[in-house]
């Protein structure tokens, strides 16, 4: 692991390698589950209980369809280590 070279303990790289992990396999299961997702019309947030998402309304669907994963990656990269 790049981490122990970087200065980092065991404990310390075992936590970055599995932060790294347990996203990618979010994110993957997030891909996956959202395959089927609703087009728009269907996201009718009631602007009582959520107004900001129900100002987001149908433009929902075209915002969390955006691939950030390589942005969100870089972030983890770049962030100092534990």
């Amino acid at each position: 692991m790049g981490q122990l070279r970087a200065g980092c303990g065991a404990k310390a790289s075992v936590d970055v390698f599995r932060r790294l992990w347990c996203y990618t396999v979010g994110e993957v299961l997030v891909r996956a589950g959202s395959a089927g997702r609703p087009g728009p019309g269907s996201f009718a947030w009631p602007a009582g209980e959520l107004p900001n998402l129900a100002m987001i309304g149908d433009d929902w669907s075209r915002i969390a369809a955006r691939d950030i994963y390589p942005d969100d990656l870089r972030v983890f990269v770049r962030s100092p280590l534990p």
